[in-house]
């Protein structure tokens, strides 16, 4: 696995930080601690980056969307100054062509029930509840679909919990719908942009399959520019 975690210094004076990124089971029991240290001058941040190693790890599938935990603890002169908990599953996605959807080395063992959704709703628009996105996926799930392909946007992060939790895929995509504006180059910058902050966003999110990058009709010879965006 690599953890990676972004560390900003909002102080005026220069700082000795030690970051503690500890793995936990969905009991919060720890699996794995890793610990980096870095200094930071004054409003300067920096992203560390760790790889590791785990065993017995209860691994996330459709059938078994079993969630683990990242806990960073930013600890400054011994004591803990921030502190956040990432929700995480870990699973491996493979496409095989005909012979299909493979996670974690296993056949999928089905073909792909696919459904189209968009999050808003007549009289409340995009204002749902969280109960909302969850009650969507449940029932999605429940009426026999496998995998959600979201309508020209990333979802609320409600809707990702309820997939993470409930074991649906899903997908995520640049916000847009039909037209590439040609003529302003500002429209092209923040496409690529998009693209970068999409999957910088969700990129923990186990049910995520695909990422669309592109809108629909975006000429080719941009595709390239926007795969390397995501890939970053």
């Amino acid at each position: 696995m690599e953890v990676r975690t972004e560390v900003t210094n909002d102080f005026s004076t220069k700082q000795e930080v030690i970051v503690k990124s500890v793995l936990e089971n969905a009991d919060y029991k720890e699996i794995k601690t890793i610990t980096q240290q870095v200094s930071l001058k004054s409003y300067t941040k920096k992203q560390l980056r760790k790889q590791f190693s785990v065993k017995n790890v209860r691994l996330w599938f459709p059938e078994d969307p079993y969630l683990h935990f990242i806990r960073t603890d930013v600890i400054v002169n011994g004591k803990i100054v921030d502190q956040l908990r990432t929700r995480i599953g870990i699973r491996l996605y493979e496409m095989k062509g005909s012979e299909g959807l493979f996670i974690n080395k296993k056949y999928i063992g089905k073909k792909l029930i696919r459904v189209n959704r968009h999050q808003d709703y007549i009289y409340v628009g995009n204002s749902l509840p969280n109960s909302a996105h969850y009650r969507d996926v449940k029932l999605l799930r429940k009426g026999g679909s496998h995998i959600i392909k979201v309508g020209h946007y990333p979802q609320d992060d409600a809707f990702y919990d309820a997939c993470g939790e409930l074991g649906m895929i899903t997908t995520t995509a640049n916000p847009g719908w039909h037209f590439f504006n040609f003529k302003d180059k500002i429209f092209e910058k923040r496409l690529h942009e998009d693209s970068h902050n999409l999957v910088r966003k969700d990129r923990n999110r186990p049910s995520i399959l695909l990422w669309e990058t592109a809108l629909n009709e975006t000429p080719s010879q941009l595709g390239h520019v926007m795969h390397n965006a995501a890939h970053s």
